[in-house]
């Protein structure tokens, strides 16, 4: 897969470009988004640097987003990365809880992440991803987590239930319980009144 040119570079280069261009002028003639559009709409066909990495963050954002069975292995560190370093204002105090940002209902510190992470995000929030289909087939609706759901009707109450506390101990480490299918065997299954 492409890798997306670190900012640093791309501003370089771009500053390049321009004093080759324009003879160090302070005011160019013509803008350098003109400079890049193609020669048939009366530009210089010069490559987009800041579209092209955005291409790469979409492209990358594709692949992360791609669940299954041959889901490529940087995704699940980049699901840990993302888990790791929470914003303040999400409250989400079990780590282990935290499955994926666009399932569930946490955001990751943008600015801590590597680069190539955070201009994943940043493609997200830049074309309004979000998770949203006509309808779902129960098979993706079962496998979505359950903890921090991202579309939980009451959110408060979803998160005062994820809390840390004997009872979300005992159904994620006991009884394994992750996913909303797993809490949909669970119920039916469960009948110890006791425990």
């Amino acid at each position: 897969m492409v890798q997306r040119m670190p900012d640093s570079v791309r501003s370089r280069f771009e500053k390049i470009v321009r004093k080759y261009l324009w003879n160090d002028r302070i005011i160019p003639p013509v803008s350098m988004e003109q400079a890049c559009a193609s020669r048939d709409s009366g530009g210089l066909a010069i490559l987009d640097l800041k579209s092209r990495n955005e291409a790469i963050d979409v492209m990358w954002l594709k692949d992360y987003l791609s669940f299954g069975p041959t889901r490529a292995t940087w995704t699940k560190l980049a699901d840990d990365l993302f888990a790791r370093i929470v914003r303040r204002d999400c409250t989400v105090p079990i780590r282990d809880l935290c499955v994926n940002t666009f399932m569930q209902d946490w955001s990751p510190k943008v600015s801590q992440l590597p680069s190539p992470l955070s201009g994943i995000l940043k493609a997200a929030g830049k074309f309004g991803l979000r998770l949203e289909a006509i309808a779902l087939s129960w098979t993706i609706l079962c496998s979505m987590p359950l903890w921090y759901h991202a579309h939980a009707v009451d959110k408060p109450k979803m998160r005062l239930a994820s809390r840390a506390s004997h009872l979300t101990t005992c159904l994620k480490e006991t009884h394994n319980l992750q996913t909303v299918g797993d809490f949909e065997s669970f119920c039916m299954e469960f009948h110890m009144p006791a425990h």
